[in-house]
């Protein structure tokens, strides 16, 4: 019975069984691991969207402490002292102190009010000699007064010939041609139009609000008449200086770009709910900054290619796949934020007190971050500076001498880690690969920066204004929109007093009405020296 037993266990049916056994556990031990693996990258993913929408959205002190805002990145950053023993401090000299509070209110004085001793007092008490005045002490107090509604009644008196009046051929009727409203048949005066402006695209403030304050001032101006003046103004004034901003923008040699989401609820052919798009394009580092939004009604590639028609040179973007159907004649430059942006994610997604010490990400970060110290100490070096020829030369040589090699390094991490993780790490080293070209075209060109961060700060006050007022009613409104807010946020950006310099601009466009294809709009343009000084916000 012994021989039978054994001969039992040995069967080839039994062992056939076990090998089948065994690959069956290991096919569901797989199929368990890749089970766990997705339910935590979408934990990943839960964690993240949760700080997302309820934690800070800067990535300041997520891994070190070297950085700033969001929409002004810089940089997790290495120890700065241990970049590379052997690379060279970067000298500059360093910005001015701010100027006292004191030395900011004297240059808005409009009154001074002397609080002096009478004559008789004036003496000393002790011996009745006249007292010498040693000094006098100035206090600065700020009186803000709010804004203030002023109504001008216009009279034009009208004229008739009498001799003619009740005889078969025509009266005579003549008025004088001196003045014309700025918007035909409307009450909006420059000023008018120019506070709705700047209140709505510069500060976000949306027209209902508007309404609101005006009732304050106890005026009864509806959101239906302020955006019909906008749109007035958009169509009759703004419209020529935008073609001109956008021509401008065309010529110069390196430009950044961006795009967002759009509502608009009455587009022909289109539901309420399908996205639009705001897109913008601006001067890079070197050029006054010029601004310019373009509405459409989709992402398609084919818009920044009709857009950038007779531009040539280099184009700072995002990773987003739209931009490589643009002609071969545009050299597209990657972003290193949005790379870097990929492995700050993954820290955030990752639960409470998890330690991150060398993590590959945390690895990943450090290295991005070196190169982000070399361009912080580039920028400090040359903030406020022209960018001439010995400048962009010194960029080149230091960018070639310290940053390649870290890009090299990195970039071949990237390769030897790839096939080696999964999930969100896999797709953020996937993205440095796949962008690598790009990522690289700032080490050959100085004038070029690092990231799209510039790009991304431009949008941002379109951004905050559709929180506000969240969507468009019209094609014609989104339009509109985006003329105005290429005016108003390149004014922002060349330091001017949005209020005054519209005002300005509005006056000279209104005296040249009849001829503003034929006018010079150079001089008129928020980077001009020619205007005034007192439109520019003191520095």
């Amino acid at each position: 019975m012994e021989n039978d037993s054994n001969h039992l266990i040995n069967t080839p049916d039994l062992e056939k069984e076990n090998t089948q056994l065994k690959r069956q556990n290991a096919a569901l031990l797989a199929q368990l691991k890749q089970k766990d693996d997705l339910l935590e990258h979408y934990l990943q993913q839960f964690r993240l969207l949760q700080t997302k929408q309820f934690g800070s959205s800067s990535e300041k002190n997520l891994v070190l402490p070297e950085q700033l805002s969001l929409f002004n990145e810089a940089e997790i950053t290495a120890d700065e002292k241990q970049i590379e023993p052997d690379i060279e401090q970067i000298t500059y000299a360093r910005r001015k102190a701010k100027r006292t509070k004191e030395e900011s209110l004297e240059q808005l004085v409009t009154e001074e009010v002397l609080h002096d001793l009478d004559d008789a007092e004036k003496v000393c008490p002790d011996c009745d000699s006249p007292l010498k005045e040693v000094k006098v002490e100035s206090r600065y107090e700020l009186k803000i007064i709010p804004a203030r509604v002023e109504v001008i009644k216009h009279r034009t008196p009208v004229y008739a010939c009498n001799s003619c009046d009740g005889h078969d051929f025509k009266t005579n009727i003549v008025k004088s041609k001196a003045y014309e409203p700025f918007l035909p048949k409307s009450s909006a005066a420059i000023e008018s139009i120019a506070w709705i402006l700047e209140q709505k695209y510069a500060y976000g403030m949306p027209i209902y609000r508007l309404e609101q304050q005006a009732r304050q001032m106890n005026l009864d101006l509806s959101r239906q008449t302020m955006s019909n003046w906008v749109i007035k103004t958009a169509r009759l004034y703004i419209r020529p200086v935008y073609e001109f901003l956008r021509n401008k923008l065309l010529s110069q040699s390196h430009l950044c770009a961006d795009e967002s989401p759009l509502q608009v609820l009455n587009e022909p052919g289109r539901k309420a709910t399908q996205k639009s798009y705001m897109w913008l394009f601006a001067t890079g580092r070197g050029s006054p900054p010029i601004i310019v939004y373009n509405y459409q009604t989709t992402r398609a590639s084919k818009h920044p290619v009709r857009f950038l028609t007779g531009f040539n040179g280099l184009l700072q973007i995002d990773g987003y796949q739209g931009y490589n159907k643009l002609p071969a004649s545009i050299e597209l430059a990657g972003c290193f934020a949005h790379a870097r942006r990929k492995y700050t994610d993954i820290l955030k997604s990752l639960p409470k007190n998890t330690k991150t010490k060398d993590s590959l990400a945390e690895k990943a970060i450090k290295m991005i971050g070196k190169l982000y110290a070399i361009e912080r100490q580039l920028k400090e070096k040359y903030e406020g500076k022209q960018l001439d020829e010995p400048a962009l030369k010194d960029i080149y040589e230091t960018r070639q001498k310290h940053s390649k090699p870290i890009c090299d390094e990195y970039f071949n991490w990237c390769r030897q880690n790839k096939n080696k993780t999964g999930g969100s790490l896999f797709n953020a080293i996937k993205y440095s690969l796949n962008e690598e070209k790009k990522l690289r075209v700032f080490l050959d060109h100085p004038i070029c920066e690092i990231d799209n961060n510039r790009a991304e700060r431009y949008i941002k006050p379109y951004v905050t204004g559709r929180k506000a007022w969240l969507f468009a009613n019209s094609t014609r409104g989104a339009e509109s929109s985006a003329m105005i807010f290429s005016l108003v946020i390149t004014a922002k950006e060349n330091k001017l007093k949005i209020f005054d310099y519209l005002v300005y601009l509005f006056e000279q466009l209104a005296a040249n009405r009849y001829d503003l294809d034929m006018i010079d709009l150079e001089p008129l343009m928020p980077w001009s020296d020619q205007l005034p000084k007192n439109l520019r916000i003191s520095k």
